[in-house]
């Protein structure tokens, strides 16, 4: 005797894909759904100013601009596409769930790349005891400048019962 469930068809090019979900009394299995969604963040275009140049070799991508220049290399699920107006668009290749997950990071990095080569970030720290004293850290690299500010914080942790404080 076959599973009295239905199959339900999904789609591998629509906005979302769902499988039925339920329980089957004729042979035990339960079946659960999974929807795979696009991403919001992954959706919205990167706009790359004038001053930047970027390169595309493949999944490999590099990005140039006045204060430095960042390299990244792309999953095999994610691709990279140029649009006519200048504008970068990331899209998936495949629709798996580790395809879902990278869509908004490269997003994200990518235009992390493009705005920190362009006009760069900064991070301001503050460490207060008997006088005050004001750290910026910059760069161009988001991710160094993070990195950089945590072991900063990491060497001389805020402490939450006095007055000793690392903001």
């Amino acid at each position: 005797m076959g599973c009295p469930l239905p199959e339900l068809p999904f789609s591998w090019g629509g906005k979302w894909t769902s499988f039925f979900s339920g329980f089957c009394t004729a042979c035990r299995l339960v079946r659960k759904i999974v929807e795979c969604k696009e991403s919001r963040i992954g959706k919205q275009p990167i706009t790359v100013p004038s001053n930047v140049t970027l390169t595309m070799d493949g999944q490999d991508v590099k990005v140039k601009g006045p204060l430095g220049e960042l390299a990244l290399t792309y999953p095999r699920e994610i691709k990279l596409e140029k649009e006519e107006s200048g504008a970068l668009r990331v899209k998936k290749a495949v629709e798996t769930r580790r395809a879902n997950q990278m869509h908004g990071l490269f997003r994200t990095l990518t235009d992390n790349m493009v705005v920190g080569v362009s006009k760069g970030f900064e991070k301001r720290l503050q460490l207060v005891k008997v006088e005050e004293t004001r750290i910026i850290v910059s760069g161009y690299d988001k991710s160094e400048i993070g990195q950089f500010a945590a072991s900063i914080r990491k060497w001389r942790p805020p402490e939450p019962y006095k007055v000793v404080l690392l903001q």
